[in-house]
């Protein structure tokens, strides 16, 4: 099955002609800013999450490592915003991309050897961090054979919770580029 085609020609009237063609070129960089602005909104509300209102908060790279950016493949225009990326690692902290997908879905982690070495709460600073390592205090550990890690979603809940903004900025984009053209600028 072939797809539809409408062909329209338009005949006579010069400047809604030129408009459109104003709009044409100005539109694809219009609605790129859009998501562009709504990503980068989804950025700032999925830090906030992770501050104390999805899980505690520790370090703080988890929220560091969380960006924007806008793609163009083709004539798609995507806005993206993930979790995981370069954050300096202080204190063999695991690197975010580590943690950021079980916390964001949860799932079950088993060890790559025997046992997972787990902190017991005495072992823990309020910040969640522990206080002795494995060697300094092998008696502050307990030995499990895997952990389950509830989901605790902050990307997807950062995009539904914020999805009437988001539609705002982008249809801010579409505004600006039919303005533009309205007014002749390319």
């Amino acid at each position: 099955m072939s797809d539809s085609v409408i062909i329209f020609k338009m005949r006579g009237d010069d400047r809604v002609r030129e408009m459109l063609n104003r709009m044409v070129t100005r539109f694809p960089e219009e609605i790129k800013r859009g998501i562009g602005e709504s990503a980068f909104y989804v950025q700032g509300r999925v830090k906030r999450l992770l501050s104390n209102r999805v899980m505690k908060h520790r370090s703080g790279n988890l929220a560091a490592s969380i960006n924007s950016r806008v793609e163009v493949v083709g004539r798609a225009i995507s806005g993206i915003v993930g979790a995981g990326g370069p954050v300096p690692i202080a204190q063999g902290v695991a690197a975010p991309k580590v943690y950021a997908k079980i916390h964001e879905f949860g799932g079950t982690i088993k060890p790559k050897k025997q046992f997972l070495t787990i902190p017991k709460p005495e072992n823990l600073k309020p910040s969640g961090v522990t206080r002795f390592t494995m060697k300094q205090r092998p008696d502050l550990f307990v030995f499990v054979k895997s952990v389950t890690i509830p989901e605790r979603s902050y990307l997807r809940r950062g995009l539904i919770e914020n999805r009437e903004q988001v539609n705002r900025l982008i249809e801010r984009g579409v505004k600006r580029a039919v303005d533009a053209a309205n007014r002749g600028g390319a």
